[in-house]
C-alpha cells in the first residue's frame, strides 16, 4: 500500500481597513479590498494519506476549530484533481493564533490544508500554490468565512 505525506502552512493576516466587493455571481469575483499586515503565525497542516481508501480525519494539534472547513477544501480539491480522492486522509492541523477573531485563519487553514494534500501527491510546486490560493478563495466565499 502507498502512503503519502505532505506538509503546509500559511500566515495570518490582520485587516486593518477593507472594502467588501461582491456584486458578482461569480466567486472569483468577489472578495475585498484593503489593507493590513501579514503574519508569520498561522495555520500548519500534516497530510497522511493511504492508498485504496478515501475519507478526511481531521485532528487539531491545539484544541478545536471548524473540521468542515477541512473537509470542504479536500472536496473542491478532488474536482481539480480526482486522484487526490483515491487516498484516505488523515490531518493534523496546528492553529498559532484563534479563530473567529480576525486573523484570517481559515483562509490560512484552508490555504494550508490544500498545499499538504498536494504536496503529499508529488504535484508540481507552482501549479499546486496556485490552486492552492484559488480554492480557499472558492472555500471562504462557499462558507461565507472571511472575504477570500
Amino acid at each position: 500500500m502507498t502512503a503519502f505525506l505532505g506538509r503546509g502552512e500559511c500566515g495570518g493576516h490582520i485587516t486593518l481597513l477593507f472594502t467588501v466587493s461582491d456584486e458578482s455571481d461569480d466567486p472569483i469575483e468577489q472578495g475585498s479590498l484593503g489593507a493590513g499586515l501579514c503574519v508569520e503565525d498561522g495555520v500548519e497542516v500534516v497530510a497522511y494519506g493511504e492508498e485504496g481508501g478515501s475519507g478526511l480525519s481531521v485532528r487539531f494539534v491545539d484544541g478545536q476549530a471548524d473540521s468542515a472547513l477541512y473537509e470542504e477544501v479536500l472536496r473542491m480539491l478532488i474536482e481539480e484533481v480526482p486522484e487526490v480522492g483515491e487516498v484516505s486522509w488523515e490531518i493534523n492541523v496546528k492553529l498559532a493564533l484563534p479563530t473567529s477573531q480576525g486573523f484570517g485563519m481559515s483562509g490560512s487553514g484552508a490555504i494550508a490544508a490544500a498545499v499538504a494534500f498536494q504536496r503529499a501527491m508529488g504535484l508540481p510546486h507552482e501549479e499546486s500554490l496556485r490552486r492552492s490560493y484559488s480554492l480557499a478563495h472558492r472555500v471562504e466565499r462557499a462558507r461565507s468565512t472571511g472575504l477570500g
